[in-house]
């Protein structure tokens, strides 16, 4: 019995350093941007999931200088903009299937997309890039850099 609880105690215990860690975990290109000043995340999922950020620069003109002249991000042009449309369209498909919570808070829009804003699209799946994706989309009018993850 009260090896049962100790075993209990300690796969809680781990459980909880999972969950600060991943909350207080950065990515590679979040780490190469200023520190915004605040952020809401949203999570579906355990073995195929989906991560929708947000994060606030509210009044931080360091954000659209630091992206400029950060090799992780492009500019919006003409030309990619309907491969980002497609990208936001497939994990807004994604959204349908997730928590009430995830789908009540996901609120970007196509027409958001912008050719003054600025992008970076990481996929891990070169033969289908949008099974394993992370797609970081600055909003220059909002300062509000989202964040779009799926793993299938």
């Amino acid at each position: 019995m009260k090896l049962t609880k100790k075993l209990l105690l300690l796969q809680f215990s781990v459980m909880l350093i999972f969950i600060f860690s991943a909350c207080n975990y950065e990515s590679g290109v979040m780490k190469t941007l200023p520190k915004y000043s605040g952020c809401e995340k949203y999570s579906y999922g355990a073995r195929d999931f989906v991560d929708y950020h947000k994060y606030y620069y509210v009044n931080n003109n360091d954000i659209s200088e630091s992206i400029k002249s950060n090799d992780n991000f492009q500019k919006v042009t003409n030309e990619n903009t309907d491969s980002i449309k497609n990208c936001i369209e497939y994990f807004s498909g994604r959204i349908n299937n997730s928590t009430d919570d995830m789908r009540n808070n996901y609120d970007f829009l196509e027409n958001q997309i912008n050719v003054d804003d600025y992008f970076c699209f990481i996929s891990k799946d070169k033969s289908n890039p949008l099974n394993n994706f992370n797609l970081y989309y600055l909003d220059k009018e909002t300062q509000i850099l989202y964040y779009f993850h799926s793993d299938v």
